[in-house]
């Protein structure tokens, strides 16, 4: 019950308003018997034990209540965690769990609109199953389209019953042999080179590529950031098609050499007929990181276990492993006992308040010295132990260095026998 100046409270007594809406009974969210458990606060409030604590839904940066509840819209909601921008430079929280932090500077009405993202007034979050150029929301974690591609691609290897196979995620320069044919009298690259407009902002029309190998087939995947039928840069022209049915991951036509997934605008295609499977959300989340990023997390462990740290670098510099879900580049090659596992990828560095770019490769089963060959580049930048050998590298963001210069020397044109 209220009046125009007084209210009456939990505790059974009439107190002040003060001014404010106290029309609605609300709890505590958690359990203490020490705190008071219940107040009149205003509807999208919540009530702390001690105070009325405002509406948190639009200040994405504000510190959560005891541990990690946050007061959302009038109601308490528990976040286990907090939520990072995809490059580790921004940190918040999101009205919804299964959202992903864009900034917590942005626009809150703007939240689940991707497109918003290249506009003054940027959103806050974006949904569960959206992007935003090669960045993907995976049900509140950042990861990339190019991530979905590969794990779409080794599937595909596994499913032909292919044991060694080949791997390589990066740009278009550097994963395709060939850019320079003509398509209805244009040179394909400038398809590639293409920019194409998002609420009047130039990005890419495509993003990096990934490629697999596996006996005579080749197989390579991209992400698109507009329709593949879009005018004026559609990515048909290149393919040589006229349309694709729109859908599911369908092929485009009766050869099945192309397929296309317009929910994620994700495009494959083969030199002969392909089988695609759609990649559960699950198995994009366990079957990757097991695969991948498990392996990667191993062998920086195994480095820093291994290695004097002197030598190899410090173990804050490789704490990124943990962070990462995407990649830059990407680079895996099984041949029977011998392997190549390595990536890079661009993240925030607290220290330097700066982004770094991170680079780690394993080699397993090579009696080559790979470290002879990276150390003469980089001193210190590869360790050796039971038959592994170990890149590990770190650089401020287009700075100098050795080693990410060799990128390809030390993966792709490495020739594993098979």
């Amino acid at each position: 019950m209220v009046d125009n100046q007084l209210f009456c409270s939990y505790t059974e007594e009439w107190l002040p308003r003060e001014g404010k809406d106290r029309s609605t009974l609300k709890q505590i969210g958690w359990q203490n018997e020490s705190a008071q458990q219940a107040e009149c606060c205003a509807p999208d409030e919540c009530w702390s034990g001690s105070e009325c604590l405002h509406n948190q839904a639009k200040l994405p940066d504000e510190a959560s209540v005891h541990k990690q509840w946050r007061c959302i819209d009038g109601e308490w909601r528990n976040y286990a965690e907090l939520k990072y921008s995809w490059d580790q430079a921004l940190w918040g929280f999101c009205p919804k769990t299964s959202q992903c932090l864009i900034n917590p500077a942005g626009n809150a009405d703007n939240n689940d609109k991707p497109e918003a993202y290249f506009s003054d007034k940027p959103p806050q979050c974006i949904a569960d199953g959206t992007y935003i150029l090669d960045h993907f929301c995976d049900n509140g974690n950042w990861t990339t389209r190019s991530r979905v591609i590969a794990l779409q691609l080794i599937s595909l290897a596994e499913q032909q019953g292919a044991s060694d196979y080949t791997v390589f995620c990066d740009s278009y320069q550097r994963v395709l042999n060939n850019y320079q044919y003509l398509v209805k009298g244009v040179y394909a690259e400038d398809y590639l080179q293409d920019r194409c407009t998002i609420n009047n902002v130039d990005v890419p029309c495509v993003n990096n590529f990934c490629v697999v190998k596996f006996g005579s087939s080749v197989v390579f995947g991209v992400s698109l950031n507009q329709d593949i039928d879009a005018r004026p840069h559609s990515f048909l022209d290149m393919l040589g098609l006229e349309s694709c049915p729109v859908g599911r991951l369908a092929p485009c036509d009766s050869t099945s050499r192309v397929w296309y997934d317009p929910e994620l605008r994700l495009v494959f295609h083969s030199d002969s007929a392909i089988s695609l499977k759609q990649i559960g959300r699950e198995q994009l989340r366990q079957g990757f990181l097991s695969r991948i990023f498990a392996w990667m997390r191993d062998m920086i462990m195994d480095v820093l276990r291994i290695g004097p740290v002197s030598e190899i670098g410090a173990s804050e510099d490789y704490q990124f492993i943990d962070k990462t879900r995407g990649f830059r580049s990407l680079y895996i090659d099984n041949a029977g006992s011998r392997n190549i596992q390595g990536f890079t990828e661009n993240l925030y560095d607290e220290s330097s308040q700066s982004l770094k770019e991170y680079m780690t490769i394993r080699y397993t089963g090579f009696t080559t010295d790979i470290c002879s060959l990276a150390n003469a580049r980089r001193q210190n930048s590869c360790y050796e132990d039971m038959g592994r050998q170990y890149v590990v590298a770190s650089r401020p963001e287009g700075a100098s260095n050795a080693m990410f210069e060799s990128w390809l020397d030390v993966t792709s044109k490495l020739r594993v026998v098979r």
